[in-house]
């Protein structure tokens, strides 16, 4: 016999029913639909020439395959470099110069295509103004260097000391004398480590004025005089003149030919100087 569910489950069911309808709406109500995307119709690249201005430079080259809507389609880009000696490119489009010359990369997308000059900047040599130089023990000079090279590429140098004991080298090229001895200094280019050119570098003892034997202490009488004599140790272009002088005029002075003379009781100190300009 049948029997009639009670009025407060029919209303449960009721509601059961109609949320199972609802969440079953729901999906159909919420989905979107995205922008279309065409085929591919053409290859962007960010650049058509690329000039690197020396040997291990680096640079970037970007490729986006659009549709004829302009939309960036997700079509792969493979890179080819047709001397990979001058410059060679990554799968990211990334390049690096090799060698001076001039080249052509190729991106390739399907049936599109680009081409970009690749030109790498190169130094052809690199000479020094001086081959050998001499200097004394803590003197400085400064090494000339002259480079050919392509007008864009890379002038910086560097410059390496082979024996830094005797002689080091600033980044500018001044060379500081360090001992006695000789030394190599390095020069080359940044652009192409490759070129290079060296520099021989003789160190001399340093500048020196010294007394002749038994000159260095002497005893006077009051009035007494004795010539002192000092050689000088400078370049064979440099004066050798010796200028003369008293530390204590009320015990002794000395004339301009280093003649002493005892004028009063005590003790003073005579200094001869070189004449000699000191770098």
């Amino acid at each position: 016999m049948f029997r009639p569910f009670p009025a407060t489950t029919r209303r449960t069911l009721t509601a059961a029913i109609a949320t199972l309808v609802l969440a079953a709406c729901s999906p159909t109500s919420d989905s979107v639909v995205g922008p279309s995307v065409g085929a591919p119709a053409k290859l962007d690249v960010s650049t058509t020439a690329v000039a690197l201005n020396g040997i291990g430079a680096a640079d970037t080259i970007r490729a986006t395959v659009r549709d004829d809507a302009g939309n960036a389609v997700g079509t792969p880009v493979t890179w080819t470099s047709a001397n990979p000696a001058v410059a060679e490119i990554a799968s990211s489009g990334a390049i690096v110069a090799r060698a001076a010359g001039i080249t052509t990369v190729h991106a390739a997308a399907g049936s599109l295509s680009a081409d970009i000059e690749v030109r790498v900047l190169g130094v052809r040599g690199l000479a020094v103004t001086q081959s050998a130089i001499a200097v004394r023990v803590g003197d400085t000079q400064a090494i000339g260097a002259i480079i050919d090279s392509d007008p864009s590429a890379q002038q910086e140098l560097t410059f390496t000391s082979l024996n830094p004991a005797v002689a080091t080298v600033s980044a500018t090229g001044v060379v500081n004398a360090n001992g006695e001895g000789t030394a190599t200094i390095k020069v080359a280019s940044v652009a192409d480590s490759r070129i290079s050119a060296t520099v021989s570098v003789r160190v001399n003892p340093a500048r020196a004025v010294s007394f002749a034997p038994g000159g260095g202490a002497v005893t006077l009488w009051l009035g007494d005089s004795r010539t002192l004599s000092a050689s000088v140790d400078v370049d064979a272009t440099d004066s050798r003149d010796v200028v003369w002088m008293s530390e204590n005029y009320a015990v002794a002075i000395v004339s301009e030919d280093g003649v002493v003379t005892a004028t009063g009781e005590g003790t003073a100190i005579i200094r001869a100087t070189s004449a000699a300009p000191w770098q």
